[in-house]
């Protein structure tokens, strides 16, 4: 999230600086320590297209038990493909975790349980 009062131009050395640093994709955290002065962080993600899945986020869970799909903190019925193969992956026993990036675009990150 950009400041809207924030002129573009302040914030472009710091993009420049993050491009240089953490090749793409990434997710950048930028936070105003003085008049003049930003402390920037930036860390590598993970992305997929995830077509077919509403809301922003989404989480995975596998377990011996059976398969559990949230969509925005609600358990629902339906299924994600391109998340389950992302969760094998990991094993049997997995969770991933979605954010919409863009459209069918997600950050996801999956963990073994």
């Amino acid at each position: 999230m950009v400041d809207e009062d924030e002129p573009d131009d302040a914030l472009t050395p710091l993009a420049d600086a993050v491009e240089q640093a953490v090749p793409p994709p990434y997710r950048a955290q930028a936070v105003r320590r003085g008049p003049e002065t930003w402390a920037v962080a930036a860390s590598r993600i993970a992305i997929a297209s995830v077509p077919g899945l509403t809301g922003d986020e989404v989480e995975l869970t596998s377990t011996r038990e059976g398969k559990v799909l949230r969509v925005d903190g609600h358990t629902t019925l339906g299924s994600a493909r391109a998340l389950e193969r992302i969760g094998q992956a990991e094993g049997t026993e997995y969770v991933v975790r979605a954010k919409r990036l863009d459209g069918d675009l997600w950050e996801v990150d999956a963990t073994t349980l």
